[in-house]
């Protein structure tokens, strides 16, 4: 398995450099401000989101994170550090089989699936595990899928 390691200035490299196998990790803990600020941005108010006792009703320990919220992390990662800037997401099919929760610590392992030297685009699978939580059991997935992405 090959782990990268982004270039100082974030640049995304020439297709070429990229390989099937590649690896980047990186971890995330979201906040209650950051669902806030989500929602401010977004105009998405839904109670499950802002109210914990709503959420509750539901059977959830907490208010939960967004799932766009948790999106954007992941275009931050594609855009800023891997594949790094000038990439850009063209299309994604992510999947939320557990929730996140305020301060939970959530662990991106992105992986490179396939290179299209021709289009200059890679396939990369993501995936997201919970691990650290104080409402639900750690090594969680909460987020799985594959991104297509320009180079």
């Amino acid at each position: 398995m090959i782990i990268f390691s982004k270039k100082n200035n974030n640049e995304a490299s020439a297709i070429k450099e990229f390989k099937i196998g590649q690896k980047y990790t990186e971890e995330w803990t979201p906040t209650l401000n950051d669902i806030k600020k989500y929602a401010q941005l977004s105009g998405d108010y839904n109670p499950i989101h802002i109210y914990k006792e709503s959420a509750e009703k539901l059977g959830y320990k907490l208010n939960i994170v967004h799932g766009n919220l948790t999106c954007s992390f992941i275009s931050k990662v594609v855009g800023m550090n891997f594949p790094g800037k000038n990439s850009l997401i063209i299309e994604q099919n992510i999947s939320f089989p557990n929730s996140i929760y305020p301060d939970d610590t959530i662990k991106f392992d992105f992986i490179i699936l396939s290179v299209n030297n021709a289009f200059k685009v890679l396939e990369i699978k993501v995936k997201g595990i919970k691990i650290d939580s104080k409402f639900t059991n750690s090594m969680n997935t909460v987020l799985r899928g594959k991104i297509i992405c320009k180079v």
